[in-house]
């Protein structure tokens, strides 16, 4: 269910909208994100709108405005989730600011809750989703070029620990990237720490949406910003630098390697099982197929990665699905030594099959015997 939100009408005093309104420390760490930004993107890229994915909170207020101090045109997209009784007063805070920094404002309400149900997801999951299917269609709806999320340095220290307890493999260890093409996502304060984030709004006399439920100990993130992170930090005070380092090593490593793989990435095709890896003959189904001269000749840990894709495509054309790092050894160990043909069930309603011919991935539906 999703319902519009009218914008707030109640005139308020107009934000900063150029660098040389700013503080002098305000300044420079709107300098410091554009320099961030440019690393990411050539300026060209940034000529059009950036639509914001405005929650009201200290993240996502400092990006809005430090966007528009740079002269970016940002127009602001709030999901109110249907969660806290508050959500809805929420909505309106958050087009009173957009009023306030003149920038467009659009805005659904979706009960998260029913997603949740719908997609038996749990409320973090079917949050994340609805967020992203929203800002998408708001992309699109306001012609933005890039959605700019909030995440910033402590968001990506957490995200490392998320993915360390997943068992995430490298370079994905790194944490979450600050551009994604294909997604039309930029994070441009993910080198920023949370502590300059709230000096920057106290500077500026901002006020933000406190969110209860980032202190619910029922939700994982939470608990790791909450208990584990401060472990962390006393016995390594700079925790967040060699975090920050950490993630760029990995996007080093990341370029490298989808460099060596692109090639056996391009030899993906969609075809048909072929009759050897079929239950029965009219088991035919349409699947992803990865050749096995693509991938035969690349040492493992490029093999790996090249597994890796291919589920990822799968997953994006299913919607789910996902690979444990066991069972990447396990394929790998069947690709190379020419067992048969063998099935993979994995988790995401996700199956494999290896066979002479190479790699297949089901995108109909599961063909586990």
């Amino acid at each position: 269910m999703e319902e519009r939100v009218m914008k707030d009408r109640v005139m308020a005093e107009p934000l900063p909208r150029r660098l040389q309104e700013l503080p002098r420390p305000c300044a420079r760490l709107c300098l410091r994100v554009r320099r961030f930004i440019h690393s990411l993107l050539p300026e060209a890229s940034l000529s059009g709108s950036v639509l914001v994915a405005f929650s009201g909170g200290a993240d996502s207020t400092a990006l809005a405005v430090i966007l528009h101090c740079l002269g970016m045109s940002p127009q602001l997209a709030h999901l109110d989730h249907g969660l806290r009784a508050e959500s809805r007063a929420e909505a309106l805070h958050a087009a009173s600011f957009a009023q306030r920094l003149n920038a467009p404002f659009l805005t659904e309400r979706i009960v998260v809750a029913d997603l949740a149900r719908q997609e038996n997801l749990g409320l973090e999951a079917a949050g994340r989703l609805a967020r992203y299917r929203f800002l998408e269609r708001a992309r699109r709806e306001t012609g933005a070029d890039w959605i700019a999320t909030g995440h910033q340095l402590d968001d990506l220290c957490e995200d490392q620990l998320m993915r360390l307890i997943r068992g995430t493999g490298w370079p994905g260890l790194g944490g979450m990237p600050a551009l994604d093409g294909k997604r039309r996502l930029l994070r441009p304060l993910l080198a920023t720490r949370r502590s300059e984030i709230e000096t920057f709004l106290a500077a500026l006399g901002l006020d933000r949406i406190e969110d209860p439920s980032n202190s619910d100990a029922r939700f994982t993130r939470n608990r790791i910003r909450h208990e584990l992170l401060p472990i962390i930090r006393r016995e390594n005070p700079a925790h967040a630098d060699a975090g920050l380092d950490l993630w760029r090593l990995a996007r080093l490593d990341e370029s490298y390697w989808n460099g060596i793989i692109e090639p056996a990435l391009a030899a993906i095709r969609p075809e048909l099982l072929p009759a050897e890896a079929c239950e029965r003959p009219r088991d035919a189904l349409p699947a992803l197929h990865l050749p096995r001269h693509a991938f035969a000749h690349l040492p493992a840990a490029a093999r790996l990665r090249v597994y890796m894709a291919l589920i990822r495509n799968g997953a994006e054309l299913r919607g789910k699905g996902q690979a444990r790092a066991e069972t990447l050894f396990r394929l790998d160990e069947c690709c190379m030594n020419g067992q048969g043909v063998k099935y993979f069930q994995l988790p995401g309603q996700l199956s494999l099959i290896v066979c002479a011919e190479g790699v297949y991935l089901p995108l109909e539906r599961e063909i586990i015997p």
